[in-house]
């Protein structure tokens, strides 16, 4: 004798449907005017940021936060309203206000930086506050307050792309001729 198979169970009417949400777009909390602030932090209030965050003696590929407080650390990317760095390292730092003492920073874009016995690879704010000895690579800024080492800053820049034009045209005359030409010399001799 064999036992009845089951019955095949109906699939829920409700099945896997999108749920449907009010997505408006986000609009930039910084004045239009400013371009630097706009790009340096997009409304906070639409952000996915946690509360403050500390980290000591620790490392963090990627943090977003309210406040953001590294103290002998290492951040791959930081996204805050305020970063301040003691004795780390940091990527990138977005933020309106960042702060590094006596740390390297690879890539700061923010409202505001202070920048205190530290390296700064590329620094784009609007204001800049250096204190001590400190040496930035590119700085970029609309004001900068204190006696800052820069490697490369707009006047740089364009003399360093005036030379490279200079080389560039001199080993374009310098070039070799191609095969055509040498076949079109060695056609007329």
């Amino acid at each position: 004798m064999t036992s009845p198979s089951p019955k095949p169970r109906k699939r829920a009417a409700a099945a896997a449907r999108p749920a449907e949400t009010d997505i408006e777009p986000i609009a930039s909390a910084a004045p239009a005017d400013d371009p630097i602030a706009a790009l340096a932090w997009p409304d906070p209030s639409a952000s996915t940021a946690v509360g403050p965050m500390t980290v000591t003696q620790g490392a963090v590929g990627r943090a977003e936060a309210t406040s953001l407080d590294v103290h002998q650390g290492a951040v791959g990317m930081a996204r805050a309203d305020n970063v301040t760095m003691e004795q780390g390292a940091l990527g990138l730092g977005v933020a309106g206000e960042v702060t590094v003492r006596q740390g390297v920073a690879r890539s700061i874009l923010a409202g505001s930086a202070r920048v205190e016995q530290s390296f700064v690879r590329t620094l784009i704010a609007g204001e800049v506050r250096v204190e001590k000895a400190t040496g930035v690579g590119i700085l970029l800024a609309r004001k900068v307050v204190g006696d800052v080492k820069v490697i490369l800053d707009w006047r740089g820049a364009l003399a360093f792309g005036a030379g490279l034009g200079v080389v560039a045209g001199l080993l374009g005359r310098r070039r070799k001729p191609d095969a055509k030409d040498q076949d079109t010399k060695d056609g007329d001799a």
